[in-house]
């Protein structure tokens, strides 16, 4: 089962996807059976966790429909990226949990995979969901295309790692702070610009399938042309160790498919 985690940094500018948005939380709320609505904060974080759950989900149907998407529901999993820099507000135990369970309950969502603890800590899984089917066509319909779909602009890029490759909180530091003001720079060109590959989705899939004779870690790429904005990680806990960029698409695309990129339309030229 080919699988991602769950990225709650999605947004969209395009009014009609927006509205069947708020159409979906609206439906969700009117079949819920409450005994008391919740506070204004929680109902906005219950909202918010619908919307992201939904974008994200469509955008991995988009760059993939047989690709499942990890989401953890362990409420200390959940409180803690609640409060780190690198996960969201809307990760809040409570509205996050009834935010899932609202989506399967009325199938814009389904359950694909089940949690596994391994006690090594090695091969743990989390659940694994998929968009259904009429959620999928629903927001077709509503206009969302790759292109719609944009990453927050206040999300923080920069990552410091340890040394077993775990993220590292890292508070107010000044050169991390920099950093991320330069990459927002960086983020905002290009969010403003389309990179493309001149290929149909059956010349893509004949590509693709050429390739796995050859290097399967290629072959199994999604390719999720939402993606196009970048971070960088820095490793060790150190701030003079690594600052490479990853993130948008283009930099993991097969050489193969190199030659096809487009910029705005326009054929590119790679120099190395």
């Amino acid at each position: 089962m080919k699988s991602r985690p769950f990225d709650p940094h999605w947004t969209t500018e395009l009014p009609s996807l927006a509205a069947h948005l708020d159409d979906v939380c609206r439906a969700i709320c009117e079949a819920e059976t409450r005994d008391r609505s919740r506070k204004k904060t929680a109902q906005a974080n219950f909202e918010a966790a619908i919307k992201a759950i939904v974008l994200d989900l469509y955008r991995a149907h988009l760059s993939d429909p047989n690709l499942h998407v990890g989401i953890g529901l362990h409420r200390n999993t959940l409180q803690a990226l609640s409060k780190s820099q690198y996960g969201s507000a809307l990760h809040t135990p409570t509205s996050f949990e009834q935010a899932v369970e609202a989506l399967l309950n009325g199938r814009y969502i389904k359950q694909t995979g089940e949690f596994f603890h391994d006690r090594s800590g090695k091969k743990s899984r989390t659940r694994r969901y998929q968009a259904c089917p009429h959620l999928v066509s629903a927001l077709r319909d509503a206009g969302g295309t790759a292109v719609d779909l944009v990453r927050h602009r206040g999300t923080d890029g920069i990552r410091l790692k340890d040394a077993d490759k775990d993220l590292v909180e890292y508070g107010d530091v000044p050169f991390a702070k920099q950093a991320g003001d330069r990459l927002r720079v960086i983020n905002e060109m290009l969010q403003s610009n389309w990179v493309d590959l001149a290929q149909t989705d059956e010349q893509l899939a004949a590509e693709l399938h050429y390739i796995a004779d050859t290097r399967e870690d290629e072959a199994a790429q999604s390719f999720d042309f939402a993606a196009r904005t970048v971070y960088r990680v820095f490793n060790n806990s150190d701030w003079d160790q690594g600052g490479r960029f990853y993130g948008a698409w283009w930099i993991s695309c097969p050489s193969r498919l190199r030659p096809y990129i487009l910029l705005n339309g326009k054929r590119t030229e790679e120099v190395d």
